[in-house]
């Protein structure tokens, strides 16, 4: 038994409502079987694009992930 990895987007309002689900993230060079759990995401070159801040990002762009494998290991990937 094993979990699927995604990345959801959720609309910032009322109702809430998923935006996009991504294909299945694969750690590369790790057992999916493995717990595996993200630490944290953000923009690898964020940028003030549309006026909206650092803090906004876009479905086309890149993420900086880093990750923990069974709490004795970790990882990072783009």
């Amino acid at each position: 038994m094993f979990y699927e990895r995604r990345v959801v987007t959720w609309n910032v309002t009322s109702p809430f409502e998923y935006v996009s689900v991504s294909k299945p993230i694969h750690y590369t060079g790790t057992n999916q079987r493995d717990a595996i759990f993200t630490v944290s995401m953000s923009w690898d070159h964020p940028s003030a694009r549309d006026g909206l801040g650092l803090n906004h990002g876009f479905l086309d762009e890149v993420l900086a992930t880093t990750f923990g494998i069974k709490d004795d290991e970790g990882g990072y990937t783009e």
